[in-house]
């Protein structure tokens, strides 16, 4: 978790700090002036998942003995991660999106997060509950079978 964090910040930080300078640049003068703008904002993702990791650590290292219980805690949706991301994908189509209830057009970013907030919480919840009655999640025992036989 040390090793995480100090990677995390030490690349997370310059990645966005790049970023919010291009952003200021751009709101200051026009836009389209200068070409390297795109590439900085494709850089957007990584800097924010580097530091999203350092946080991540952060928590994890502030009491080890929390740290230990939240990763316990969390790990059966990692042990499923296949199905929780496939599955996260498609409720989010449905809540958010025009083909579902479109509530991502009507929410506030308070109201986005606590839709995000509430699928994560629900899908370790089911997480927990399915892997205390079969090894593997749905989605990954299909993969299984597919690929190993």
């Amino acid at each position: 978790w040390r090793r995480v964090r100090g990677a995390g910040f030490a690349l997370g930080i310059p990645f966005s700090l790049l970023w919010a300078g291009v952003a200021l640049a751009e709101a200051i003068d026009p836009p389209g002036a200068p070409t390297y703008t795109f590439f900085v904002f494709a850089l957007l993702p990584v800097g924010g998942t580097l530091l999203a990791a350092a946080y991540t650590a952060s928590v994890m290292l502030a009491n080890e003995a929390v740290g230990r219980w939240l990763a316990r805690w969390l790990a059966p949706a990692g042990r499923m991660a296949l199905t929780n991301y496939l599955s996260q994908s498609v409720l989010c189509a449905l809540l958010l999106q025009g083909v579902g209830l479109g509530l991502g057009a009507r929410l506030s970013h308070g109201g986005l997060l606590a839709v995000a907030a509430a699928i994560m919480i629900f899908q370790v919840l089911v997480s927990r509950w399915w892997l205390r009655r079969f090894r593997q999640g749905p989605v990954e025992t299909i993969y299984r079978r597919q690929t190993v036989g």
